[in-house]
């Protein structure tokens, strides 16, 4: 669970979220979770794959839109960016 902010096409929107993460194999867990801003509701899912150390890189995925992800985690802390080419977000997540 965190916030944090998302930028799409010049506008920049406080968001929260809540996040499950689910191991699907090795390295590999798929991702669920659910976002809000003050314009609407979001789900979004992916997978993740674990890069090295403290690191997991993949891709995100909401309403057809579709972004890469980098995740560092730092005991129970979680520092989330995504981008793509239609903005980018950044989050704070603890359990």
């Amino acid at each position: 669970r965190g916030s944090g902010t998302v930028s799409h096409r010049g506008n920049a929107d406080a968001v929260k979220c809540t996040a499950r993460f689910t191991k699907v194999g090795g390295a590999s867990y798929a991702v669920t979770s659910h976002c809000a801003t003050e314009t609407g509701r979001y789900e979004v899912s992916g997978r993740v794959n674990a890069a090295g150390g403290n690191r997991y890189s993949g891709w995100v995925e909401t309403n057809g839109q579709r972004g890469n992800v980098v995740i560092l985690q730092q005991g129970n802390h979680l520092t989330v960016t995504v981008t793509s080419g239609k903005g980018s977000g950044h989050l704070s997540l603890s359990r």
